[in-house]
């Protein structure tokens, strides 16, 4: 094979991508460099991250182990030590320097005059591994029953640990740990006057897609009763306030990748939750309704509790009721069967951190107006990556993210 030399910003792509043609090892630090995700090892999919953040395509902030001098930049001796570390695996303690051969397994030619060639999804992943976290801000929308939409406070976030990404779809699997993982702000819906908390009641699981290729459009159908012994729902021809049990079937996926570009990307989250409704009967008021905002036993009276998984994906949502198992009855009290309007959701921006995740569903209630669907829209901030949580989730909730899952709700 010819020898081909590579210099400038160019040849700082070849060397990653080549997995070298001749490299200078340099001393190595206690940190292991290029190890975006902390799991030990450097593989080329962080090495192209390095290599677009060392171009300026992407930040630090995406791979802070890059940067080894510590002065917020990615130079050539800091890819280096990269590479080394790919080659050998990650140092234990000092590394003498030598020098060390290897075979380039990859041919990009470069024309004096051309532009620099930049690392294409195809070529590696944009989104390192780690612990991600989106805040949300004000803007965020709600809507249930057949009330106006109201604004959701902001506050609310999602922690997300994001696994390496396979190759070359670049989807990484995450997990929401609990406890911990979920936190949304007590609200008011106020054409009820009553106030609603939210409460993550286990760990909950996603996908990320950095290339923005994934179908994550989802639809969910719900049934308030089950006849068959897919769930063994209670029957109660749908007497009104009977019980807040109900099935869900859950699609992901409509035919048509989303419309996400390069340098966003598109994801979807999945977390169970239950969620209590009260008459707050505290002095004071919050965000339109009586009280103070905070369930007080003895003192607030419960109007509804019930279990729910709300998937949050930044494409489309839609939920309604229908009857699944043909027993004559779907939904009780105040709908509306056909749901909400569809909502849609705005790519991740990987480059302004930002990425606006919208959810719709069904719930079944045994208080006043009863069995409903809600749809939300909410603009968020994102963070990190910070420290992988190594978290993991053993009983995950139902949830295909290419097809169809089917949930049992008490």
């Amino acid at each position: 094979m010819a020898t081909r030399v590579y210099t400038g910003r160019a040849g700082l792509l070849v060397l990653a991508l080549g997995l070298l043609t001749l490299v200078q090892a340099a001393p190595a630090k206690a940190q292991c460099v290029g190890d975006c995700n902390g799991n030990g090892m450097v593989q080329i999919n962080e090495l192209i991250l390095g290599v677009n953040i060392a171009l300026g395509t992407f930040p630090i902030s995406m791979c802070p182990s890059f940067d080894c001098q510590n002065n917020g930049t990615v130079p050539i001796n800091c890819l280096i030590q990269g590479v080394n570390n790919a080659l050998n695996g990650c140092p234990v303690g000092p590394t003498p320097t030598g020098t060390m051969a290897g075979t380039a397994t990859a041919t990009i030619t470069v024309t004096p005059g051309e532009p620099t060639p930049t690392v294409t999804p195809e070529a590696g992943c944009p989104l390192a591994a780690g612990a991600y976290t989106t805040t949300q801000i004000s803007g965020g929308k709600l809507k249930v029953y057949t009330f106006q939409p109201f604004d959701f406070p902001a506050g609310g976030s999602i922690v997300q640990d994001v696994k390496a990404a396979t190759l070359p779809d670049c989807v990484h699997e995450t997990v929401v740990p609990f406890p911990g993982g979920f936190h949304a702000p007590n609200f008011c819906v106020p054409a009820l006057g009553y106030t609603v908390s939210v409460t993550q009641t286990g760990c909950g699981v996603g996908r990320i897609d950095s290339n923005g290729g994934s179908d994550f459009t989802v639809n969910e159908v719900n049934d308030t009763s089950d006849s068959s012994t897919t769930c063994n729902l209670p029957q109660n021809n749908c007497m009104i306030g009977a019980d807040a049990s109900s099935r869900v079937d859950i699609t992901v996926g409509d035919g048509t990748p989303d419309s996400c570009t390069s340098g966003t990307a598109n994801a979807l989250v999945t977390v169970p939750v239950h969620t209590v409704t009260w008459q707050d009967n505290s002095e004071g008021t919050f965000g339109g309704c009586p009280g103070n905002g905070t369930f007080e036993e003895g003192t607030d009276d419960v109007i509804t509790a019930f279990n729910q998984i709300l998937d949050f994906t930044t494409d489309s949502s839609k939920s309604s009721w229908m009857d699944i198992d043909g027993d004559g009855c779907f939904i009780t009290g105040g709908g509306p069967a056909g749901g909400q309007p569809v909502v849609t959701g705005v790519c991740l921006d990987l480059a302004a951190q930002t990425v606006s995740t919208v959810a719709a569903g069904g719930f079944g209630s045994t208080g006043l107006p009863n069995d409903g669907s809600f749809s939300t829209t909410l603009p968020n901030t994102i963070s990190g990556p910070d420290a992988p949580l190594n978290a993991t989730c053993d009983s995950p909730p139902a949830i295909n993210f290419t097809g169809t899952a089917t949930r049992c709700l008490p």
